[in-house]
């Protein structure tokens, strides 16, 4: 991107790098109290990373896992190194990854993070329900995983979101502290002790197969040793919801403004609305999600922790074709929109569309491999080329809606852009 920086200067690249996998690439859109800046940001870089890869003759796939057989090349990286020794229970030889390397898995799970302020500061958090408050929501928000874009992983399907399969209930799977979906907390500082839990474990483990602790410590005393589908960000102190899954550039932005609408009403300088979850023991029915997300004051109702792990559950193994996910997700829109931006109301309703229809990416990459649990690379191929052409025409329509952020010209990113030539035939 070189021709990039001396074009325009190196603030966007510095934001875009690759992920700890070389096949995988990061892009960090600006912090904003205005929904649409984000969106604005994520097009333009999404536009940057797309027009660099046609140019290395590669696409970004607008998918949560690669459906066909490969193995990921990882970063050369001490702390993954650590980590791939941990999740394997020894220490590896070396820093290549193989088709049985836990982490192998994990390369080939693409998230869409959203990050929410904490505005409480850190050394203060014991003393608010701020924590604890959004931890609760950004729970809550954990079943919209139905949303999924990875329906095969390596070939095989055997659930609507098989990158959570894999990499939540697979990597992590002897790892709960670490990986596993956290419980609904009573205060501030059970959230805090839940995120020391989960370093002594990992600590533990590292020490039990020889490396020393306080060489590990210096990989946990900033971000913690946490990777599941909520966490408290100790970095940047924001609860990160880590669930959504990459999809279609439309879908992306819509499911951020979803989650963005929920988690501003909890804003202490907006509706400062406090979750408090259903006093009740019977199991998850339609009854309980109906008095789910009901407003009263300054209080909404959640689920309790047992109903809302059985609901995420259902929503990796069945996405929307699941009654009670559907249910759940219609009352989550229904909470959400009332903290969505005007100007971003359009971008909300993509996601609404695709819930009414209870069509989401897996859905249709499913139809059009007839449900298959079992494929090849060749039978993905054309399912692929046909989610290319959505994206495009996607990209197209929000060009209508963000006139000024995506370039219609592509050499007004990159000078040198020279664009494929057309081609004719089958």
């Amino acid at each position: 991107m070189t021709d990039y920086i001396l074009f325009h200067g190196e603030d966007i690249p510095k934001r875009v790098s690759n992920e700890f996998v070389l096949n995988m690439v990061e892009m960090n859109t600006i912090a904003s109290t205005a929904q649409r800046e984000v969106v604005e940001d994520y097009l333009l870089l999404h536009q940057i990373v797309t027009d660099a890869s046609l140019r290395e003759k590669v696409v970004p796939l607008p998918l949560a896992a690669v459906p066909f057989h490969f193995t990921p090349s990882m970063a050369p990286r001490w702390p993954y190194y650590v980590q791939n020794s941990i999740l394997s229970g020894k220490r590896v030889k070396d820093f290549a990854l193989s088709p049985h390397s836990p982490l192998a898995d994990a390369g080939n799970c693409a998230g869409l993070h959203a990050h929410f302020e904490i505005e409480t500061l850190p050394e203060f958090l014991i003393f608010s329900n701020e924590l604890v408050h959004k931890h609760n929501m950004g729970l809550m928000l954990t079943p919209m995983i139905a949303f999924s874009a990875s329906p095969y992983f390596y070939e095989e399907h055997s659930a609507h979101s098989m990158r959570a399969k894999r990499y939540y209930f697979g990597v992590y799977e002897k790892f709960p502290l670490n990986g596993g979906l956290p419980p609904v907390m009573q205060t501030s500082e059970e959230v805090l002790r839940y995120t020391l839990s989960g370093i002594e474990s990992w600590l533990d483990k590292a020490t039990r197969i020889g490396f020393a602790r306080e060489d590990v410590y210096k990989l946990t005393a900033k971000k913690g040793a946490n990777w599941s589908m909520i966490r408290w960000n100790r970095t940047w102190n924001t609860i990160e919801l880590r669930c959504l899954e990459s999809d279609r550039v439309d879908y992306d932005i819509s499911k951020f403004i979803w989650v963005a609408g929920a988690m501003k009403r909890l804003d202490l300088k907006g509706e400062a609305l406090q979750p408090q979850p259903l006093s009740t023991r019977v199991k998850l029915d339609e009854k309980m999600i109906e008095e789910s997300l009901v407003v009263s004051g300054k209080t909404v109702s959640i689920l309790p922790t047992v109903a809302i792990h059985e609901l995420t559950v259902r929503a990796v193994q069945n996405g929307l074709q699941d009654a009670l996910v559907e249910k759940y997700l219609h009352r989550l829109a229904e909470f959400a929109e009332k903290g969505v931006d005007e100007d971003c109301l359009k971008v909300f309703a993509i996601l609404k569309r695709a819930l009414e229809k209870k069509l989401t990416t897996a859905d249709v990459v499913l139809q059009a491999l007839n449900n298959a649990s079992k494929i090849t690379q060749p039978e993905c191929a054309p399912v692929i080329r046909d989610l290319l052409q959505q994206e495009r025409l996607a990209v197209s329509q929000l060009r209508a809606e963000f006139p000024g952020v995506i370039p219609k010209s592509r050499s007004e990113l990159f000078p040198s852009f020279v664009p494929a030539p057309k081609t004719s035939g089958n």
